[in-house]
């Protein structure tokens, strides 16, 4: 998210990472040079783009007129990574709003945010598997497993 937002789509080119979800990426700073620019080698995106073949797909999130993170920006990623259906613009007026999943937590049924928060879900329900939980000879969780989450 904002600061990390492109360290997400850096990682992405590892085959390892099974989900990115950049959402508002705010580095490198929006510069009018930089506006269009995410922080990705060439080399980098064409290893995300091959990604697609087996199914991978990059999530990018934003508030419509956030500065922080342009739209630009936005669209470059859609453009060169593979999102499919993956991307959102939440609507806003107020150039300000930057913190879309931030938001997300307080937004009623419904609102545009609230169904931002439930497709994001939804996106790493399907991306990542689930995490095996085994029991201690106490009954309890293993605490290995359960902060590994």
């Amino acid at each position: 998210m904002c600061f990390s937002g492109g360290f997400a789509l850096a990682m992405a080119r590892n085959d390892h990472v099974a989900a990115a979800v950049a959402s508002q990426p705010g580095l490198p700073f929006p510069l009018p040079w930089l506006a269009t620019d995410f922080g990705v080698s060439n080399d980098d995106v064409g290893k995300i783009a091959a990604r697609s073949e087996d199914g991978f797909l990059v999530r990018t999130i934003r508030f419509q007129r956030d500065y922080k993170s342009p739209g630009r920006r936005q669209r470059e990623i859609c453009a060169r990574l593979p999102v499919g259906d993956e991307h959102a613009e939440v609507p806003a007026w107020n150039p300000n709003r930057h913190s879309v999943l931030g938001e997300a937590m307080d937004a009623l049924p419904g609102d545009d945010l609230a169904k931002v928060l439930a497709d994001t879900l939804a996106y790493l329900f399907r991306r990542l598997p689930p995490v095996p939980v085994t029991a201690t000879a106490s009954g309890g969780e293993d605490p290995a497993v359960s902060t590994a989450r």
